[in-house]
This record gives C-alpha cells, sequence and structure tokens, in this order.
C-alpha cells in the first residue's frame, strides 16, 4: 500500500519513540494548560466548585514540575499578603475621605 504525500509528511515528522515525543513535548506544561482551558469552560458554564477543583489540579502539576518557582512564590508570599494588607488600608481610607466629603457636600446642597 502506498502513502498518500499528506501520509509520508505526517509519518517524516513523527519522532521515532516516545520518549523524543515526551521531550519535545513537556507533559507538565500541557496539562496544565489543559487544566486552565477546562476550568474556564467549567466555570462558564456555572460549575464553580468542579472549575477550582480542575484548576488546583493543574496548578499543583505545574508547581511540581516547577520546584524552585514554587519556593521563590513561598518564600514572597508574607510580602504579598503584607502588600494587599496595605493597598486595603489605603482603599479603606480613601472610601472614608469620599463619605465625609459626600457628608459635607449633603449639607451644604440641604442648607440651600
Amino acid at each position: 500500500m502506498s502513502l498518500t504525500p499528506i501520509q509520508r509528511q505526517i509519518e517524516a515528522n513523527l519522532p521515532d519513540n516516545l520518549a523524543e515525543l515526551s521531550a519535545r513535548v513537556p507533559w507538565t506544561s500541557a496539562f496544565a494548560a489543559g487544566t486552565l482551558v477546562a476550568s474556564a469552560i467549567l466555570l462558564l458554564r456555572g460549575k464553580k466548585k468542579p472549575a477550582l477543583a480542575v484548576a488546583a489540579a493543574g496548578t499543583v502539576v505545574a508547581l511540581i514540575d516547577n520546584a524552585d518557582a514554587a519556593r521563590e512564590l513561598w518564600d514572597k508570599l508574607p510580602g504579598y499578603v503584607r502588600s494587599g494588607q496595605d493597598m486595603l488600608l489605603k482603599v479603606e481610607d480613601f472610601v472614608e475621605d469620599l463619605s465625609k466629603q459626600g457628608n459635607k457636600l449633603r449639607e451644604v446642597i440641604g442648607r440651600r
């Protein structure tokens, strides 16, 4: 049986063994990307809990693949939390000032 030109092209691009294919396409990255897509689809369909579980599974696999990045993130996490707290305090102060200005504006408008 002779091969068509498309079949010959496919066979020419296939790796000789599975190890070569695995080296070309890291399964952990493919899995993490797949779980991200699956999680987005589940979220769009309104299935929040399964979407969170799928995203968490993908995150765990991605972190296993890149342990140094996970360790660095873990070490920097307290700084990120502190930055988030500082930002929330600034937002809280801004809202409080805005509320005071609104009350003053209502008093001025009410006097007329």
